[in-house]
């Protein structure tokens, strides 16, 4: 039997994917448990991609998915004070040194949104409120 993916979702999982291993390899610190996270990922969102699709951002979805995955491997804790969203842009800025465009992209947010988050982590992170 041959299965035809959605070339949509040929071509998502092209552009994310590595994006994906790199994010999950950094929550993780163990690839190989982090590649089961992505594969899981991405396996859940073929399953729904018609309404990935249809949605307002796709790669919002697709990043809440991952980090569903992600947080279920972790044992649900991050470690962090941080909100996720908020964590996570640092940790996309911060460690896998990506600019806020391609955050917002990654996460499927527009780069105030981003900025927010990166100001949120810097005001938590000098104590101010």
């Amino acid at each position: 039997m041959t299965i035809s993916l959605p070339v949509e979702y040929t071509a998502f999982c092209l552009l994310y994917q590595n994006v994906y291993h790199r994010y999950a390899a950094q929550r993780l610190r163990d690839v190989a448990t982090a590649r089961a996270c992505v594969e899981g990922a991405l396996g859940e969102l073929v399953t729904i991609w018609p309404s990935v699709l249809s949605s307002a951002r796709p790669s919002a979805v697709a990043w809440r998915v991952l980090c569903t995955w992600v947080n279920r491997a972790v044992g649900g804790g991050r470690g962090t004070p941080l909100p996720a969203p908020v964590a996570d842009a640092v940790l996309l800025r911060d460690e896998l040194h990506f600019p806020k465009a391609k955050i917002a992209a990654v996460m499927g947010l527009d780069e105030a949104a981003v900025t927010a988050h990166l100001r949120t982590a810097a005001r938590m992170a000098s104590g101010k409120p």
